[in-house]
């Protein structure tokens, strides 16, 4: 009896070891896990080895590359995981060794293991080769053939010092040609090596010739995205941009703000052209004196998109795109210098196409409101700005603002908090869409305007003293000059009804 209800006790007694049970990922079908681990970032260790392919692939997706050594790693696991290299979609070197250590490396040297690396991805999608080192490779003939039949983006870096000879555009440039899927293509241009242990800026060869004789070359016909950055104003970087045709997208970066870049813009092929963006890196000027030059603005009379992030706005500009039958979008980014009457020209004639006109050259921010603790220093920063206003020929600067929270808008004698406010019934009644900073500009001009007067009004009453607390109160609340702001902004983008919000601060206003 004993031994019957030792063996029944067993039976009931809970098993110590738990019954497996499949995390909640591993039930869902491949496609849902296939979705769910592209999305990551960084994808988790698999948590079964059904979902290893799963985190494998989503973590060769993109794979960045940092070191030599890293690099020889990664050769080794695709050599040893079978298949895994047709998982890399993106493929991005930033080596950090010095050139001199990349370069006399043997044993296997950095090219040999680039020719591995690619042969062993025959699906990469997206190269990014921010080494000089590295670009140069691509532009070889050593680099397999699978890589021209999948790489559609590329970004590469090039040294001035290397493209001094046309040859280099003419051969090594040329062989991205044979890159038959590259769609898109970006090309930063480096005015010195700074991988190297002394780096020397090269010298500048000003590009003079706005027709020079064209290059003897198969052109590159297939990139229909090009992104240069680069002193724009040399010639070599011109050469570069000879060397496409049919180009539907250009973007140009210049290093070094100069309006020395008409050579530039004369070396686009503009017979397919639709959108193209005019910007600079920095705002150091070239290290040499470089003349303003006359750009052919009627060569882009296809243009659908312009973006102008520099100051080469002139007369002729306006003129031309007043009358572009194609242009849709038109933009007046930072460091561009369109004066008003500029701007109305556009909109008097109102170009058939366009449809939204940004103009974001002045920008501006509004802090907290002026209290009466902060009254004494605005008042020593206005009387500073009158005695500016009032001597046009004084040398001295605009002191700050004393609250540093506001951004006030940088207005010029070619465009002034009256002149943008009157572009705005002109947009409306032209049917075009005014966007831009701009109006934060105007907007920051408005509130301090209204700020200063109304602090002004009630202090020449009696004095601060006089002011009762309510007053200040409302006065120095940031809800009721929002309110303000509000109200203008739907006035100047004629927005119809302002609605009945803030109809306490309304009434208030007006007592003030």
């Amino acid at each position: 009896m004993a031994a019957r209800y030792a063996r029944d006790a067993k039976r009931t007694q809970p098993s110590s070891t738990p019954t497996p049970q499949l995390d909640a990922l591993s039930v869902l079908p491949p496609e849902i896990l296939t979705a769910i681990f592209l999305q990551l970032d960084d994808p988790p260790p698999p948590l079964s080895r059904r979902l290893l392919p799963y985190s494998r692939a989503a973590r060769l997706q993109h794979v960045e590359i940092t070191s030599y050594k890293q690099l020889l790693l990664f050769v080794r696991t695709l050599r040893t995981v079978q298949g895994s290299g047709r998982l890399v979609k993106s493929f991005s070197t930033s080596l950090r060794e010095e050139t001199e250590r990349l370069i006399a490396i043997e044993r296997p040297t950095l090219n040999s293991l680039l020719g591995d690396a690619f042969a062993l991805m025959p699906a990469v999608q997206e190269v990014i080769a921010t080494n000089w080192v590295v670009s140069s490779f691509i532009l070889s003939e050593g680099t397999p053939k699978s890589l021209s039949r999948s790489m559609r983006n590329l970004r590469i870096s090039l040294l001035l010092g290397q493209i001094t000879n046309t040859d280099f555009i003419t051969y090594r440039l040329a062989l991205l040609s044979r890159y038959e899927e590259l769609r898109k293509l970006e090309i930063m241009v480096l005015p010195y090596d700074p991988g190297a242990s002394a780096a020397v800026a090269f010298d500048l060869f000003p590009a003079n010739d706005l027709s020079p004789p064209p290059l003897d070359m198969d052109r590159i016909a297939q990139v229909e995205h090009l992104t240069l950055g680069g002193p724009l104003c040399d010639q070599r970087v011109v050469n570069v941009l000879r060397a496409f045709e049919g180009l539907a997208e250009v973007t140009l970066y210049d290093s070094f703000a100069s309006k020395h870049v008409a050579a530039a813009a004369a070396a686009i092929d503009t017979s397919n052209l639709r959108s193209l963006r005019l910007l600079r890196l920095v705002g150091t000027p070239p290290p040499v004196d470089l003349p303003m030059q006359q750009t052919d603005w009627t060569r882009y009379a296809n243009l659908r998109e312009l973006f102008l992030g520099m100051p080469v706005c002139s007369d002729e500009l306006a003129a031309t795109l007043a009358t572009a039958p194609h242009l849709e979008e038109l933009y007046f980014g930072g460091y561009s210098n369109p004066t008003a009457s500029q701007i109305r020209h556009i909109l008097h004639h109102r170009p058939p196409s366009l449809h939204l006109l940004s103009l974001s050259q002045v920008t501006g921010e509004v802090g907290e409101p002026i209290t009466p603790a902060a009254l004494p220093s605005i008042s020593t920063w206005l009387d500073a700005v009158r005695t500016l206003n009032n001597d046009p020929t004084s040398t001295n600067v605009v002191p700050v603002f004393p609250l540093l929270d506001w951004r006030l808008p940088a207005w010029t004698e070619s465009f002034t908090p009256s002149d943008a406010e009157s572009l705005f019934p002109l947009a409306r009644q032209a049917g075009i869409t005014l966007a831009g900073s701009l109006l934060s500009a105007v907007l920051t001009t408005y509130v301090l305007e209204r700020q200063l007067d109304v602090w002004q009004g009630q202090v020449d009453l009696g004095g601060e003293e006089a002011i009762d607390e309510e007053t200040k109160q409302v006065m120095a609340s940031k809800p009721f000059w929002d309110a303000l702001s509000l109200r203008y902004k739907a006035r100047l983008l004629d927005e119809g009804t302002w609605g009945n919000g803030g109809a306490g601060e309304d009434a208030r206003m007006a007592e003030l």
